[in-house]
């Protein structure tokens, strides 16, 4: 009966707007309990032959939320197409079982079809996800799995083989435009190709790979409305510490812990505690009351457990941002899907005392869905949080920017949007003006941004990411310096040697870039999650990075804020996925990343924490301008030397940039000031610039040397050859002429 009422009291709550917005608050009674649960969401990804390398990406996101991926196939291995293969070098992925060998589809919770790739001079691609189409067994799965009403989700060409099911009859549906009469035919109405996903039920479609981050949003969110269609309430639970197991660590790792229990469990921010701790949060599949629950940990200074909690609903709920208040509590934001009237997500606040008690718990949003990414304390004590809140007339996901008092009370809201139909807000600090640093992305292919307001969340700039050779970026964390400039630092696609690189930009006051840069670590995905400010005002980045070969590793830089230089970088490569969602500085200095891993732990990820050592280290000196020969010919190989000097005596690698867009691989180690020969050839006749950088063994960077600049010849062209003849016979005849004066 207690139950009962408390239930209708929420349905109450949830009812009344709050003041004449179109969002409301909604605060919540949390529960004290005692629960063990272990909890997962299962995906069956159908790969199609010649699949599009983003499909990593897709991969990457499924990871982040902490799901369960299974690998299906007509055959083991299933090859991309040979655009990534010749740009990335993207190997075939080995499938987990063929799909003949799915018997019991009732057990996942989505079926996802990758897209196949149509852009290739093979005849074969003029089939895209021909050979799923051409499989009885993948055309029965698909049809067993509508069935079920399982959550059905197609990229691109991929929707063709939604049609061969015979499942979308009736259905609204985007996807490839060339494919339209075979949508049609098999009952569905096509909306139009470069549409944001398309919901209808339990089967979503989008065109290409754009929305890509939206379009795995609208996957989780159709789960949780197939998994749990009963009202609940929030519980607390209180874990206690199990045995961890000692963790081996690398070179410059300091210690590792993970947490967590059976299923899979992560970390997406951390902060540092007043006592030289750390609180972390995230999310918890393993602890709870039935879904992910929002995960929150409190540790020493050596990552041992002082307490740990999960609080949430049988429906999902995830913890994005943490940060300690001033009375030495802590507040969270994140989502949660325990709207009991729609079953859509709502921007989730939580504030706990320093032990971890929650003293109360709001949610924000309207009857769409709503995120909250960040959140930290004002300087009035108050509270600025950031995310999206989806539009209730546009349907657009619109930048949302609250501003509340400490208990939680909003004082003012506010949204903003580009002329896309998705924007988000990812970070927000307070500036020293009082005003706020936004960072961001709007747009379906994504457009990094950063957004400079007032005290009072008025614009007062908006800049977009402005790298060079930017296609497009997701604009992650930003931080204001100790002369009033910012940093901004996300990742994008930067032109095609690779699919993603960090990037980042200095901006003055008024939002003027001042510099920029891009790096990567391997050819392939390079993640710049999250950054921190340090004491001398150099920032140190942390992502994770993955090429043809490898799973994600966890990847750590400093940069110089003056110049954009990297100062050391380190590479954490254990034996599975390993990815850094958040970085702090422990009081003796090191660093401290908190994310999610699969090389270790308990269950299928686990949340981590590492401590790596900082390096005390030193750019190396510029280069010498590269020597060597400076008039040459199309096609012969020409050798070229250059040395430096490392102010800390380290070993130095070298790398050419040639100036026909190629580079060199990387030369070394060389001895500092040893001479390094490199070798490069030229196909097209022209003027080069040849230059050179140094790099020493901690990955510090130098900046690029002088350039040499060289000529390969250019053939004489037929006008070019008649006026060379015409002037050498009229100079003949002047002679002639002059010797018979």
């Amino acid at each position: 009966m207690k139950k009962i009422i408390s239930i209708l009291i929420l349905m109450i709550f949830i009812m009344i707007s709050y003041g004449s917005s179109a969002f409301y608050v909604n605060e919540i009674k949390c529960y004290q309990v005692q629960v063990n649960s272990s909890n997962s969401v299962n995906i069956l990804m159908m790969i199609p032959k010649y699949f599009g390398a983003l499909g990593h990406r897709v991969i990457d996101i499924f990871n982040d939320y902490g799901w369960n991926i299974t690998l299906i196939g007509v055959t083991d291995l299933i090859s991309a197409c040979n655009g990534s293969i010749s740009l990335w070098d993207i190997p075939p992925l080995k499938m987990d079982y063929l799909i003949s060998e799915i018997s019991d589809i009732s057990n996942y919770d989505a079926l996802c079809i990758i897209q196949p790739s149509k852009w290739s001079s093979y005849p074969e691609y003029g089939n895209p996800g021909g050979d799923l189409i051409n499989s009885q067994n993948a055309l029965n799965l698909i049809s067993s799995a509508n069935d079920y009403r399982i959550t059905i989700a197609a990229w691109c060409a991929g929707v063709r083989v939604l049609a061969a099911a015979d499942i979308i009859s009736g259905k609204n549906v985007t996807g490839s435009s060339e494919y339209i009469s075979e949508y049609t035919d098999a009952g569905a109405n096509y909306v139009s190709e470069n549409n944001y996903p398309v919901v209808d039920g339990n089967i979503i479609t989008v065109s290409g790979m754009r929305y890509i981050i939206d379009m795995c949003e609208e996957i989780a969110i159709s789960i949780e409305k197939n998994i749990n269609t009963n009202p609940s309430y929030f519980n607390v639970q209180k874990l206690y510490e199990n045995d961890k197991e000692i963790i081996e660590c690398q070179i410059n790792q300091s210690w590792n812990t993970t947490f967590g229990g059976s299923s899979s469990d992560g970390a997406r921010s951390i902060d540092t505690t007043i006592d030289g701790g750390f609180i972390i949060t995230g999310y918890s599949f393993s602890f709870g009351e039935g879904d992910a629950d929002v995960y929150l940990i409190r540790t020493d200074e050596f990552g041992n457990v002082i307490w740990e909690n999960t609080i949430g609903s049988i429906n999902q709920d995830y913890g994005n941002s943490v940060c300690q208040t001033s009375d030495g509590g802590f507040i969270i934001t994140g989502f949660t899907n325990n709207d009991l009237l729609n079953k859509n997500k709502d921007l989730l606040l939580i504030k706990t005392d320093s032990n971890g008690n929650t003293q109360w718990l709001k949610t924000f949003g309207g009857s769409k869905d709503d995120e909250g990414f960040s959140v930290c304390e004002t300087i009035d004590n108050g509270l600025i949080i950031t995310g999206y809140s989806r539009n209730e007339t546009t349907d657009v996901k619109e930048i949302y920017l609250i501003k509340t008092n400490s208990d939680g009370t909003s004082q003012w809201m506010k949204t903003f949007r580009g002329s896309y139909s998705t924007n988000r807000g990812n970070y927000v600090c307070q500036t020293t003006d009082d005003g706020f640093l936004i960072a961001g992305s709007t747009g379906s292919n994504s457009n990094g941004f950063l957004i400079k307001t007032d005290a009072f969340g008025n614009i007062l700039w908006n800049e977009r990411a402005s790298v060079s050779n930017l296609l497009y970026s997701w604009g992650s964390s930003a931080c204001e310096l100790s002369d009033g400039n910012y940093i901004f630092m996300g990742h994008g696609r930067i032109g095609q040697s690779d699919i993603l690189n960090v990037f980042i930009e200095k901006r003055d006051l008024d939002g003027n870039l001042l510099w920029s840069t891009s790096f990567g670590e391997r050819p392939g995905f390079d993640y710049g999650n999250a950054l921190f400010k340090t004491l001398n005002d150099n920032i140190i980045i942390c992502g994770r990075t993955r090429d043809s070969t490898t799973d994600n590793d966890l990847y750590v830089c400093e940069i110089d804020t003056n110049n954009g230089n990297i100062i050391w970088k380190e590479v954490i490569s254990l034996s599975g996925v390993d990815c850094g969602n958040s970085v702090c500085i422990s009081t003796d200095g090191s660093i401290i990343v908190a994310g999610y891993t699969d090389s270790f732990g308990n269950g299928n990820f686990d949340a981590w924490l590492t401590k790596i050592l900082r390096v005390d280290n030193n750019i190396p000196n510029i280069p010498d301008t590269p020597y060597g020969e400076i008039n040459g010919k199309t096609g012969k190989e020409y050798h070229y030397t250059t040395s430096t000097l490392d102010p800390d005596g380290d070993n130095v690698f070298y790398l050419f940039d040639w100036g026909n867009g190629m580079t060199s691989f990387i030369q070394g180690p060389y001895k500092s000031g040893e001479e390094c020969s490199g070798s490069g050839i030229w196909f097209e006749e022209g003027n080069y610039e040849i230059k050179v950088k140094a790099i020493d063994e901690h990955g510090a960077e130098s900046n690029w040397s002088d350039p040499l600049i060289v000529s390969m010849p250019k053939k004489i062209s037929l006008l070019e050859l008649n006026n060379f003849l015409n002037l050498r016979f009229s100079l003949i005849v002047f002679i002639i002429k002059l010797m018979e004066m």
